[in-house]
């Protein structure tokens, strides 16, 4: 019904699945009919309220591992970090949430990387809403816990993107960067880029920030972030 020709039907029957997934019964209605791939469908609805009400359902599908398995076994992973980019700033979110939860499997961590998510990631880092840039970079130094991550985010200039991203955000926007930062500087290549762009001193001034785990992540980031010698 999702895809019905008819605007209302679609619509409705939009709402009623973003509201299913968030039950314990509905979901499992949801996964015993093998229901993901034809949920999947409605991303492609020029209906920007349809959309809303499918990325919020197939979040919430991934909230179980068996969800996320369906999700990724159904293409979700690939088709939402080809949409994410391009889709409505206020839609982003539940996007990303998605691929972070589908990436927590080994098969969906290797489809979220073959489908670009780093450099997406990094790209959506400069979003216009605070909670797009947090959940950007949470889905980021998640990804980059696996070391090919690491190295796409070095080479997409991830680290003077994060650094910049710490100057005056919100208190979860820098954990969320912090966090990143942490993951994608333990290889050398990306410890060396921390100083071109001016990241020791403000990672200092991060010691004293108002909020603790940021204090937590810098400290552990500046155990790990020792630059190697250039000889």
């Amino acid at each position: 019904m999702v895809v019905d020709p008819d605007y209302i039907t679609h619509d409705r029957a939009s709402v009623a699945l973003a509201i299913a997934a968030r039950d314990a019964n509905g979901l499992t209605a949801i996964l015993e009919d093998d229901a993901v791939k034809d949920i999947l469908q409605g991303i492609n609805d020029p209906a920007v309220s349809v959309r809303a009400q499918v990325y919020e359902c197939l979040y919430e599908v991934t909230r179980t591992n068996d969800g996320v398995i369906a999700c990724v076994e159904a293409g979700v992973t690939k088709a939402f970090v080809s949409a994410v980019k391009d889709e409505e700033d206020d839609l982003k979110p539940n996007m990303l949430r998605t691929i972070h939860n589908t990436s927590q499997v080994e098969q969906g961590l290797y489809d979220v990387l073959d489908a670009g998510a780093v450099p997406v990631c990094i790209y959506l880092l400069q979003n216009e809403l605070p909670e797009v840039r947090m959940h950007a970079a949470r889905t980021l130094g998640f990804l980059c816990f696996a070391d090919v991550a690491k190295d796409q985010a070095i080479v997409e200039g991830a680290v003077p993107r994060l650094i910049a991203l710490l100057k005056q955000q919100p208190t979860d926007v820098r954990v969320a960067a912090t966090s990143a930062l942490m993951a994608i500087t333990s290889t050398d290549e990306g410890k060396r880029q921390i100083l071109p762009c001016g990241g020791v001193p403000f990672l200092l001034e991060l010691l004293f920030d108002s909020s603790r785990i940021v204090q937590i992540n810098t400290l552990n980031h500046c155990e790990c972030g020792r630059v190697p010698s250039h000889s």
